[in-house]
């Protein structure tokens, strides 16, 4: 077997994954001997500082990854008229299922912004523990 006929021959994009290469904060941390934890805190700093300006984060990046995930999607919408073509309309139809539930088109700064957000809104809901949640010292007080 050679390295064209490997397991995973199908290219990333068209198996729904990102690409595995080496993160530029990862190659900053290594190169200017800084933490990988203090390189990445820089970066939500500044995605946190972007968000708070502006409400979004513009990555000049994503008009590239739409492309691409429209070719996708054309080409999986291709694949599956020629299963359809063939008889095969339940894999036809899953093949189209596939290709219209990839997940969202964001760049690692937009991944980054959500997740920033989606932890904002969980420290908001979570309520520290007062008198109204019974902590057990605040009760002893009050007696």
């Amino acid at each position: 077997m050679n390295s064209s006929e490997s397991a995973n021959a199908t290219p990333r994009a068209i198996r729904g994954e990102n690409k595995t290469k080496r993160r530029e904060w990862i190659f900053k941390a290594q190169v200017y001997g800084k933490s990988k934890s203090a390189v990445m805190r820089e970066r939500v700093l500044g995605i946190a500082t972007e968000l708070s300006r502006s409400g979004t984060i513009e990555d000049p990046a994503r008009e590239r990854l739409l492309e691409t995930r429209e070719s996708l999607v054309a080409s999986w919408m291709k694949a599956a008229d020629v299963l359809d073509d063939q008889g095969e309309e339940i894999l036809a139809g899953e093949v189209r299922y596939f290709a219209m539930h990839l997940p969202p088109v964001l760049t690692d700064r937009q991944r980054l912004a959500a997740q920033l957000i989606r932890f904002k809104e969980q420290q908001r809901r979570v309520k520290p523990e007062g008198p109204e949640r019974g902590h057990p010292k605040v009760l002893e007080r009050t007696r």
